[in-house]
């Protein structure tokens, strides 16, 4: 069985908008804090995730990107695993796992796709965190339509999109 691209799209109601300055004369940074995945509970997309799988592609992810500064997001996403760097939006600046939960922090760029995000933010439009991995689904027993992932792969970046 091979590996597939899988979207995941979170409830958007679980992200808050967080301006953050450093001096008086900054403008101030805008980031997005919240849930990015979730693990051991069937998600929107009809797919559970194992959490120990999980919590270590987040450890690896973290040490290959996130800490790196190599973590970026576009504004949407297209259906396949190239990152392009021309839609960047977001750079992931935390990532880490609260029991089944990845929470995570992006700060919006300066880039033109960074700008949209933030106006369409700062104009009230609801916008979530939606995540990109490689795996391989696995039907589940007795629930029609369900795939546990199995070899979890996070891509590089994530995607913000409205939901």
């Amino acid at each position: 069985m091979s590996h597939r691209l899988l979207v995941e799209t979170p409830d958007s109601s679980n992200v808050e908008y967080v301006i953050e300055e450093k001096n008086s004369g900054d403008k101030g940074r805008l980031y997005i804090v919240g849930e990015y995945m979730c693990a051991e509970k069937e998600n929107k997309n009809k797919r559970v995730y194992n959490v120990q799988e999980m919590s270590g592609e987040v450890n690896r992810y973290n040490e290959e990107f996130v800490k790196k500064k190599r973590a970026l997001g576009e504004l949407n996403h297209p259906e396949n695993a190239e990152v392009s760097l021309d839609r960047a939006c977001h750079m992931v600046t935390e990532l880490y796992m609260d029991r089944n939960m990845c929470m995570g922090k992006s700060m919006v760029l300066e880039t033109p796709c960074g700008l949209i995000l933030k106006s369409l933010i700062q104009d009230g439009v609801q916008c979530g965190v939606s995540s990109r991995a490689l795996g391989k689904l696995i039907p589940m027993e007795g629930k029609s339509g369900t795939n546990r992932v199995q070899d979890m792969r996070p891509l590089t970046k994530q995607g913000f999109q409205h939901n």
